[in-house]
């Protein structure tokens, strides 16, 4: 049997700023405030030049998925 891995103080404070930022960017763009498809490409025409690993990809990767389903939370509360 494997022992399972518990997450750290920093996995869990990095947890909290990723979900804030991503219900920030859903709230800007719900509110029509952000062209998050230019936010978007411009964050990984960054990413690219800046040399950022694998970790930090899927970490934004993650980000924007949670912004898309916030999005679709709030919008099925609309209906």
């Amino acid at each position: 049997m494997g022992k399972e891995l518990g997450t750290t103080v920093l996995e869990e404070r990095l947890g909290a700023q990723r979900t804030l930022l991503a219900m920030l960017v859903a709230h800007l763009e719900d509110n029509g405030l952000i062209d998050r498809a230019a936010l978007e490409s411009g964050y990984w025409q960054v990413h690219e030049q800046s040399g950022l690993g694998d970790h930090a990809q899927y970490d934004m990767i993650g980000l924007f998925h949670q912004v898309d389903l916030t999005l679709d939370l709030w919008e099925a509360r609309r209906q």
